[in-house]
Parts: C-alpha cells; structure tokens; sequence
C-alpha cells in the first residue's frame, strides 16, 4: 500500500505535464492549420526589419520588468533585480511545468534574496489577485462598453449582468475575508482540522498553531494591501499597457494598418484575449489566445483581415513577450536550482 502511495503522484504528475503538451499540440498541429498556412505566416515573420525586432524584444523586456514590479513592489526590501529575475525563473517553469510549481518557484527565490516567508507568501498571493483582478476587470469593462453604446441584444445584455454581479460579489467576498478577522480564524479552525486527519496518514505530525498561522498571515495581507496596494496595481495595469503597446506594434510592422484594424478594434480584442490567457493545462494560454485573434479579426463584419496576416502578428508578439522572458528565465532558474543566486538583506 505504502508504494501504491508513493507511485501515484508521480503518475499525477505524469500527466499534468503531458496533457498541456498535448493540448497544445492538437491547438498548433491540428487547430490552426485549418484556417492559416503556416508557410504565409512565416514569410511575413521573416519580412520584419531589423529595427522593428529591437523595438519588440526591448518592449518584451520592459513588460517582464513592468509585470514583475506587481509582486515586487510589494516586498520591502527586495530590489528590483531581485524582483525581476525571479519572476522571469518562475514563467519559464511555468511554461513547462503546470501549476502551482510557478508560484512555488517564485516563493522559493524570494526566499532565496532573504525575504521571509510571510512577506514572501502575501506578495505572491496579494499580486496574483492584482494580476488577476485586472485581467477580469479589463474585459468586463469592454463588454459593458459594447452594451452601454452598442445593440449587443438581450442574451449579451443578461450575460454581462451576471458577470458584473458575479465580479463584484467576489470582490466583496475577498474584501470580508480580510476585514474580519474571525473569518480567518474560522478558516485556520478549519485547516487545522483538515491537517489533523491527513498529515497522519502520510506519516506526518501536523502544527498545533495552524490558527494562530492563518490570522497571522492574513493580518500580513492587510498591511501588504494597505501600504503597497496602489503601486502593485499601478504595475498591473502598466504591464498590460506595454503589452497592447506590443501588439499594435507587432500588427502594424507586417503593414496591418489602421485603416484594416483600428486600434480601438484591436485594443477591444486584447482585452477578450485577457479571458483566454487564463484558459487552464495551457500555459498562458497558449494557443487560445491565438484562436480569439483570428476568430474575432477574422470573420469581423467591419473589416476584411488576412487571416494568416493576424497570426503572424500574434505569433511574432507570443515570441517576443513570452518565448524571449522564457528563455532569458533560464539564466536565474538554473542559478536558483544551484544555490548560486546573491542574497539580498531584508528587513526584519
């Protein structure tokens, strides 16, 4: 029984890594191909000017310096480096591995720059919910756009209602959870209790204060929030400017011009794709993110786009605001894995 055990998270483990693998395979082996000729697409890649890529890898390095500063700024103490490094090691596990190894990946490099866990732990989680926050929020304002000034019909009009009061319903959840400290108490009651039957059968003996851990860690959420929150949002945002910035670059430099995809267009469809990046097994929602660019600009009524025009676009902005943070991430993972990486001082 014992070795039943120990062999199932491996086999768990097993396929979490070969689904997304094959997901994206059936997305860019099979998908794709029936609507864009990868070969048109290449040719256009390869028509980019030198001057053109520089701009594109320098906006992709300012967007991985932008988006790390969400959860960067956060820390006291930790600098920007620091910050930035991690974030680039944890997107490159992230592009391999599924999650939640990203996010213990970047924990685990903070630690290593000598923040503690706490501090460590509250910035994770205080810039996921930014990082999330905005990527919801952004496409929900379009849709309430396009019902405000626009004839969506009534089914758009009803799904936009309960996605709003969706959003805000989980939004005063959140903000409940953390202004009330005997709910956090509740859930510490809750973990110890959960702990107290699992661990044992694993052969572990479980904390006796998860309580006390859970108020303490929710109290270091509120001061996080509380002093650092509009900086965290302020790079939230920022890092997505930077991002559209990319793409209307990227559209415009293989002669998409305005008169084919306005930028309003453009900017309206980057923002559904937020939606699609979040598609789970994927990372980053490979693949989906492509599909909502060549659906939506593709068959638009107000304009006629060469399909295979749109994906090398968006190819040409997947290479340089994710394939490029990917592979400059490997420098700080393998460092990190080597124990090589400088500590920082943090304070107390």
């Amino acid at each position: 029984m014992a070795e039943n055990r120990g062999e199932r998270p491996k086999r768990i483990q097993w396929w979490r890594t070969a689904l997304p693998a094959a997901l994206v395979i059936l997305l860019f082996g099979w998908l794709l191909p029936q609507v864009v000729d990868y070969g048109d697409v290449w040719d256009a890649m390869l028509a980019l000017a030198p001057w053109q890529i520089l701009v594109l890898a320098a906006l992709g390095i300012v967007w991985s310096l932008v988006e790390a500063g969400v959860m960067t700024t956060l820390i006291p103490g930790l600098g920007v480096v620091a910050g930035w490094r991690a974030f680039l090691g944890s997107m490159t596990v992230g592009s391999v591995i599924p999650a939640p190894w990203d996010v213990l990946t970047r924990f685990g490099m903070y630690r290593a720059f000598g923040v503690e866990s706490e501090a460590a732990g509250a910035g994770v989680l205080v810039g996921g919910l930014m990082t999330l926050a905005v990527k919801i929020i952004t496409p929900l304002l379009v849709l309430v756009y396009w019902v405000a000034v626009g004839t969506p019909g009534e089914r758009v009009v009803l799904v936009t209602v309960l996605v709003v009061g969706a959003a805000v319903a989980g939004a005063a959840a959140i903000a409940g959870m953390l202004a009330f400290e005997g709910f956090a108490r509740w859930l510490g009651r809750a973990i110890q209790a959960t702990a107290d039957r699992l661990l044992p059968v694993f052969g572990r003996e479980p904390r006796r204060d998860l309580e006390d851990v859970t108020v303490g860690f929710r109290d270091q959420l509120v001061r996080t929030l509380a002093n650092h929150w509009p900086g965290s949002l302020g790079f939230a945002v920022g890092a997505h400017v930077v991002r559209f910035v990319g793409l209307v670059v990227a559209f415009r430099s293989i002669g998409v011009g305005t008169d084919v995809v306005p930028t309003t267009l453009l900017a309206a469809v980057y923002a559904v794709s937020l939606l699609a990046s979040m598609t789970p097994m994927v990372p980053a929602g490979l693949g989906a993110v492509e599909m909502v660019f060549i659906w939506a600009l593709g068959s638009a009524d107000q304009v006629v786009v060469d399909v295979d025009a749109v994906a090398a676009a968006v190819f040409i902005h997947r290479i340089f605001f994710w394939v490029l943070p990917v592979a400059v991430g490997v420098v700080p993972l393998v460092r990190w894995a080597r124990g090589g990486l400088d500590l920082v001082e943090h304070p107390a």
